[in-house]
């Protein structure tokens, strides 16, 4: 049982993860991590609900073409 532990802290300290937590100036890491993922939240909800002029008129413009 102790070797599946060993198994896992091992792969923890060598996944990218370990420099979030463990690493000097790994704070920089998870500001950074955290500003993406609220960019992409962002990008997700404000363009689900609606879409672009321009969008439409290319895809009519493709539609009629074929």
């Amino acid at each position: 049982m102790g070797a599946i532990f060993t198994n896992i802290a091992e792969i923890f300290a060598n996944s990218g993860w370990a420099q979030v937590f463990f690493a000097e100036g790994g704070w920089k890491y998870a500001v950074m991590i955290g500003v993406a993922c609220v960019l992409l939240y962002l990008a997700i909800v404000h363009h689900a609900g609606s879409q672009p002029m321009g969008s439409i008129k290319l895809k009519t413009l493709l539609i009629q073409k074929f």
